[in-house]
């Protein structure tokens, strides 16, 4: 039997550790065998028959195959490790994993920041270890619910922080399976609400204090409104009696002044209660069959009388399509009436010479009612871009010197816009200083062609018809 002599080098890869642990194996193939620096391993194998050098060097050979496979998976799982583990410490939100028996098998360091615990108290253990006994048990019982059930879940809690804080927070957790699909354990996450809340907090408080602040100015109006007006009845009807029995025009001017001082004031008061009620969302509600074209031929009759004698002009149809003189629309007339009179009240007196125009279209609406523009045209001062929103506002009134002089509450606007927008409709305004300014509204009403009725049965109104005029109009 001949005899042989081999010697191995093999440059091997991967953890030293995986070699530590075949040294048994090397032991009973090889005479000896040794590690250069680095990771050349020289291994010699004598006097050995020849046909056992082929034998031995097969099988170690394969078995250095497989360690160097299994070397490349561990070094593998350890980078994958190592990323999963930078992953999470790169999340901003504190996130944790456990076993299926609660006990924590990790977080990141979000985590670790926000209870104020040392990674070490936490690993391993159970929420009962780590948390006062009534949230441990709002804890795992949400953790039970969600390993028998599966998926995710949400739920709001509290969580006790290292400073004593207690804090609002939101769980977001999940189910995590094994290669098997079997259920191996929970992950989530901590989603602090405290700051979310208290703001949430702060608005309702300050729009409770704005709406008691609002519901006491408007008893206030109404009461100061009362008593104000109680005391001009006595003095208009009076001055009235007296006007009779003037024996001089002078006389005569003098009451006029007194009976119209005291009826302009009327009207200011008048306003301050449409106000306080418009304020408190009393609009009235009540609807009307009326013509649109006749109304606004009404306005047009009646400024004709105003003591400036601008030129108002009507003019239908040149804001989409004209509106018949037929048509009748269902809707709440005073409410418009007011609208219509603020505004053209508001042009006629920031209008020293020139025309006013009072203009009025439908626009046609699919599957709904029509909507109907109107604008009101003046070529008064105009008003600067950066006043268009304050101009809404009650009791502004815009500062300048072409209209500080202007008598008013400013009110007139405010109580326009709070009406269209109640009643589902836009206001808004064009202008430019100098030149003239332009308001505008829309409201969508139901509408019948001339013979058409508005009933159904037993003289009621239409049940679709009503409700959402109705509806709009008690917002």
């Amino acid at each position: 039997m001949h005899s042989a002599a081999i010697r191995v080098r093999i440059r091997v890869y991967g953890l030293a550790t995986v070699f530590g642990s075949i040294v048994w194996l090397l032991d009973a193939l090889m005479d000896r065998f040794f590690f250069y620096e680095g990771t050349m391993m020289e291994l010699l194998i004598t006097d050995v028959p020849a046909h056992e050098v082929y034998i031995r060097t097969l099988i170690l050979v394969s078995f250095l195959v497989f360690a160097e496979v299994i070397s490349r998976i561990i070094v593998k799982l350890n980078k994958n490790q190592y990323f999963l583990k930078t992953i999470m410490s790169m999340i901003p939100l504190p996130v944790f994993y456990k076993d299926t028996e609660g006990r924590y098998l990790g977080v990141n360091r979000a985590f670790l920041e926000y209870v104020g615990i040392e990674r070490e108290a936490i690993i391993g253990k159970s929420v009962y270890e780590l948390y006062e006994a009534d949230l441990a048990q709002t804890y795992h019982e949400a953790d039970l619910e969600l390993l028998k059930a599966g998926g995710t879940q949400s739920y709001e809690a509290h969580v006790r922080r290292y400073d004593g804080s207690l804090r609002d927070v939101v769980f977001e957790k999940s189910v995590f399976k094994d290669i098997n699909g079997k259920v191996d354990g929970i992950i989530g996450t901590v989603i602090d609400l405290t700051e979310e809340k208290q703001i949430r907090q702060n608005l309702i408080e300050a729009k409770e204090a704005a709406e008691s602040a609002n519901q006491a100015k408007s008893e206030f109006f109404a009461v100061v409104s009362h008593e104000l007006r109680t005391p001009l009845n006595p003095i208009i009807g009076f001055s009235n009696l007296l006007l009779e029995s003037c024996e001089t025009q002078l006389e005569r001017e003098y009451i006029e002044n007194i009976i119209g001082s005291a009826n302009k004031q009327r009207q200011l008061i008048e306003q301050l209660l449409n106000y306080s009620e418009i304020s408190k969302g009393n609009l009235p509600a009540s609807l009307e069959e009326f013509s649109l074209v006749e109304l606004c031929n009404y306005y047009v009759a009646n400024y004709e009388l105003h003591p400036k004698k601008l030129t108002l002009e009507f003019i239908n149809g040149d804001l989409f399509d004209a509106v018949s003189e037929d048509l009748v629309v269902l809707g709440p007339k005073g409410m418009l009436e007011q609208v219509l009179g603020n505004l053209l009240d508001n042009a006629f007196k920031y209008t020293e010479a020139g025309q006013v125009s009072l203009k009025m279209g439908m626009e046609q609406m699919k599957g709904r009612h029509p909507r109907f523009h109107f604008s009101i045209m003046d070529t008064g001062v105009g008003i600067e871009v950066h006043h268009f929103e304050s101009i809404f506002e009650a009791f502004r009134q815009v500062e300048s010197s072409q209209t500080r002089n202007h008598e008013g509450l400013g009110l007139g606007l405010a109580m326009s816009k709070k009406i269209v927008e109640t009643l589902g409709g836009e206001i808004g305004v064009q202008s430019k200083v100098g030149v003239g300014s332009t308001f505008w509204f829309n409201l969508s009403m139901p509408v019948a062609l001339e013979g058409q009725d508005f009933r159904g049965n037993g003289g009621d109104l239409v049940p679709t018809v009503e409700a959402e005029v109705v509806a709009a109009a008690s917002v």
